[in-house]
């Protein structure tokens, strides 16, 4: 609370310092100070303007502009002055506009600037937004993208900012679409914006996210699963038109199991991780996961319903699971891809084609798909116990420091645990399993460790419920 106090204490000294007359001395008048900066412009209607323009004004239509800072800014003879000196070199100017802040000027060539530390820096229109995905000239007059970039196309030409944008002929449909601008000529040729420089493309429109084990070269472009669009070019790697990190030297573009990779001439892999490129290697050497286990295929209303699958990782990678059909009464867990759940009396009836699978990132595996039937059943009556001790060592005797948790096995016979709950809390050393109708059940427990690997299962034990 102290701390707290002391910043608010500390804001408002600041507040007060950005007043002049704060405390009743300082320096002078800034309104007088002002409106002496605005009558030495000397431009009609000058004197006595002390309010900043509102966004969005313009000269002409209005006679001057005021910015944020008290400045005043006019047009005369197509040339711009700021408080009635020139404002660095302009000419043929057409058009001051004053938008966030910041005054742009406009000259009869249609090219645009804005002040920027003292001088025009090259720009565009401001008030111009990104044009929306799907946009196509012709039906728009030009096509603005997410960097103010502004599209047109003239007699078959398609220009930048003004400019030709690379070689371009006999076009006759721009699009714009998920970021990146494709063109179509006469004669149905398709091609997308990438680096810089046209490459062989196809109308995305009609695209669907590419196959598995897709490549570049064979294919010219990969549209991966979010819809982003990979080219290569030169030896670089574009996603929707923009560089994609770094990458120099690119001969091959390998998409595969929703996962964008590269290789270079040297024969190095990396792999896209959303935001960088990662060492890899060739994920169509690599051995995928295994997914194993029988998860129970009846429960009864109110009886809790537990599954975790059993899996092996030879080629390494952090394993992700995934599921398809979830009962509405079950949760699923992506990192363990245990099931689980307590369906209640109004949930009774069949799940079918239940499907849990596993991925490493360069492969996949997948149980056969299964039903759940949820019967009314009877009330449970009992509840087993569990005690254990933690385990402190690896099963070659070095210590073991990556302890993550335990899974119970369960169920009613030694040979078929098929009901599973997973414990992640490391501390723990016992667990009640309620729920239990009557019967004898048999247990067993297993640890596992951070990195998901399973150690040996204990021996078994039982308890009969009456």
């Amino acid at each position: 609370m102290r701390l707290m106090l002391n910043a608010f204490r500390a804001a408002l000294a600041v507040s007060c310092l950005s007043i002049a007359a704060c405390g009743g001395s300082g320096s002078a008048d800034p309104l007088s100070s002002l409106n002496s900066k605005v009558a030495a412009a000397s431009v009609p209607g000058a004197a006595g303007t002390d309010t900043a323009s509102v966004n969005g004004t313009t000269i002409p239509a209005a006679a001057q502009i005021v910015d944020g800072s008290g400045n005043v800014w006019a047009v005369s003879g197509g040339v711009i002055s700021e408080n009635g000196a020139l404002a660095g070199y302009s000419a043929d100017v057409t058009l001051l506009l004053y938008d966030n802040n910041t005054i742009y000027q406009q000259n009869s060539a249609g090219g645009w600037w804005s002040w920027v530390g003292g001088t025009w820096a090259s720009s565009t229109d401001p008030r111009l937004v990104s044009s929306p995905s799907g946009a196509t000239i012709p039906n728009a007059a030009q096509i603005t993208d997410p960097s103010g970039n502004v599209w047109a196309v003239a007699g078959g030409v398609i220009y930048e900012n003004g400019a030709a944008a690379g070689y371009s002929a006999d076009v006759t449909l721009l699009l714009y679409e998920s970021g990146v601008i494709y063109q179509e000529n006469s004669a149905g040729g398709w091609w997308s914006w990438s680096a810089g420089t046209w490459v062989g493309s196809s109308d995305p429109r009609t695209q669907s996210p590419s196959a598995n084990g897709t490549t570049i070269p064979s294919a010219t472009q990969i549209i991966d699963s979010s819809g982003s669009v990979w080219t290569l070019a030169g030896g670089v790697v574009a996603e929707n038109g923009a560089a994609a990190g770094y990458s120099a030297n690119v001969t091959l573009l390998l998409y595969e199991n929703g996962v964008i990779y590269q290789q270079n001439s040297a024969g190095g892999w990396w792999s896209w991780n959303g935001s960088a490129w990662a060492s890899s290697s060739d994920p169509r050497s690599a051995p995928a996961p295994t997914i194993g286990g029988s998860p129970a295929t009846s429960d009864a209303a109110g009886q809790a319903y537990s599954f975790v699958p059993t899996t092996t990782n030879p080629g390494g990678g952090t394993l992700q699971f995934s599921i398809s059909n979830t009962p509405a009464w079950a949760s699923f867990n992506s990192l363990t891809g245990a099931l689980t759940g307590t369906p209640s009396s109004g949930q009774v009836g069949d799940y079918s084609n239940i499907v849990i699978s596993v991925s490493n990132g360069s492969g996949s595996a997948s149980l056969a798909a299964f039903s759940i039937n949820v019967t009314s059943g009877s009330a449970p009556t009992g509840s087993a116990t569990l005690s254990w001790s933690a385990p402190t060592q690896n099963t070659d005797g070095t210590p073991l420091t990556d302890l993550a948790g335990y899974t119970i096995y369960y169920g009613t016979s030694p040979s078929e645990l098929t009901q599973t709950v997973q414990l992640a809390n490391p501390g723990a050393t016992t667990y009640v399993v309620a729920n239990l109708s009557a019967g004898t059940y048999y247990f067993a427990l297993a640890a596992y460790t951070t990195a998901a690997t399973q150690g040996e299962m204990s021996s078994t034990g039982s308890k009969t419920i009456q």
